[in-house]
Parts: C-alpha cells; structure tokens; sequence
C-alpha cells in the first residue's frame, strides 16, 4: 500500500471505526484510557518528550489488543510510521558494495508494512517490555536486509532497476501456444526483468503453487507475492498503455469499505494468491 494511500486510510478511519474502538479497548487497557482520540494517542508515541516507560505501556497495551483486532495493528503501524521512514530511506540509499538498492521504493515499502505488521502480530510482550517501538523497529531491519540479501542473490547481484537482455535459456519452453513471446517483448523492452518473467512463467503459466515458486527462484513467499503482483501490473501496462490510467486514477476507498484488506493479514492472502496463480 502506497504511502499516500495509507495516510488517506488513517484519516478515514481516525475520525470513524478507529475513534470508537479505541473508546471499547479502553476499558480492558488502563493504559489507553487517556485518550479521547487516534490522533491524540498517536501524536503522544511521537512526542519526543513524553516519558519511555509511559510510551512501552501504551504500545505494549496495543499489541495485546493486535493479537485479535485488526484495527489495533493499524493503529501501530501508524505509530511506526516515523521508523519505518528512516529506515526506508537509509535502505534506498545507494551501496558503494552492491551498487542500487536491492529492492525498489515501492516494493521496500510493501516489505516494510508486510514485516512490521508481523513483528506485532507475534511481538513477545513477556520478554521484551521496554523499548518496544526499537525492537519492533529493529525486528523489521534484520527481516527486510535478509529479504533484499535473497532478492539481490535470486537477480545474480545486478540491480533490479536494470533488467536483463531477454536470454532464452531463462524461458523454458513449453508446448502449444507461445506464451512466452510478449514475455520476451517485454524484457526487451525493459518493461520487465528475466527474474520477473521466471516467476509470472512459472506461477501464471504452468501453475506453481506461489509458496513453491518462491522457493525455487531463491524468495521469501512475500516478497515473491509482492513481485508477482508488480510484474504483473508491469506487463498489463506493457502490452495495454492504457491501462496505466487505471492504476493512477483509482479511487480511494470509502469510508463504508472499511479498511484494506491486504494492510493487515498478509498471511490471509496467500490461498487466494496461489489459487489464482
């Protein structure tokens, strides 16, 4: 989810459904009962003043209620939000080692939302109860530089911005119709990269289950999930131009819709993902 999109989401749902839960957990954390509002309880994580402990209790308060409402992994996701920036940005950072990031701004950014939200679903409340913004902040680091080490590792350390010259022993070949033919247009035309291709090849076309692709392209399942998804857009834009109109004009979601559903459970996405693969 983009960051635009997720700001818009927040302000949806702090005015709405956020406001009124937050009311409901206050009478099982004595810790939240303080604050009247989202943006309130927010505005006090990022106060650079407020005390520590007072900021573990509340924190700690929220990731209890995230072990079964969604809406209190949303709310940390937004208290996170400032951590998650500097990371991303110290990521994006050019490596005088390996050259261009790893992995590019968007998709970082999926990885980022995708990890942290993890890292507070499972966070042990028992045995970590002080500095849990920089433990949470620092469990998201150690995960996403082992993600981008296996993503420059399955591209042969060349720079995902850069895709390969089509190469047809990276294409297997297959029987009837040539499926692969506007694959290879688009890496000529560096819409997308032999990695891309590999995977759209073996997920879309011959039916491999997301999790077992992953497996044999050297990914993770969601950065695999994130990579289809991207190749996929990629190559629609590629062969319908206007196509792009869509993806740039699409419209927020209302206030009715609640909020996005891959924000929140990305595991929940993964038989829909390899049924549709």
């Amino acid at each position: 989810m983009p960051l635009v999109a997720l700001e818009r989401e927040w302000e949806v749902l702090a005015r709405g459904r956020l406001r009124l839960e937050l009311r409901a957990w206050a009478a099982y954390e004595a810790a939240l009962a303080r604050f009247e509002a989202p943006d309130w309880l927010i505005g006090f994580l990022w106060d650079k003043h407020a005390a520590s402990e007072e900021k573990d209790r509340v924190l700690l308060a929220l990731l209890r209620r995230a072990r079964t409402e969604q809406l209190a992994s949303r709310l940390l996701l937004q208290a996170m939000l400032p951590g998650l920036k500097t990371l991303a940005a110290a990521m994006l950072k050019r490596n005088p080692e390996h050259g261009d990031p790893a992995l590019e701004r968007e998709e970082l950014w999926q990885v980022l939302f995708v990890e942290m939200l993890e890292r507070i679903k499972t966070y042990p409340l028992e045995r970590r109860p002080g500095s849990v913004a920089a433990n949470l902040v620092l469990d998201v680091k150690h995960a996403v530089l082992a993600e981008a080490q296996r993503a420059r590792a399955a591209a042969g350390e060349l720079p995902l911005d850069e895709p390969l010259e089509p190469d047809e022993q990276a294409l297997h070949t297959r029987p009837g119709v040539d499926v692969e033919e506007p694959l290879r247009r688009a890496m000529a035309a560096k819409a997308i990269t032999a990695a891309d291709a590999e995977l759209l090849l073996l997920v879309d076309v011959d039916g491999v289950a997301l999790r077992e692709a992953a497996g044999r392209v050297g990914l993770s399942y969601n950065l695999a999930r994130i990579r289809v998804q991207r190749a996929r857009k990629r190559l629609l834009m590629f062969l319908r131009p206007w196509t792009q109109d869509l993806y740039l004009q699409v419209e927020p979601k209302r206030a009715s819709d609640g909020p996005s559903s891959d924000a929140y459970a990305p595991e929940e996405l993964e038989d829909t993902q390899e049924q549709a693969g």
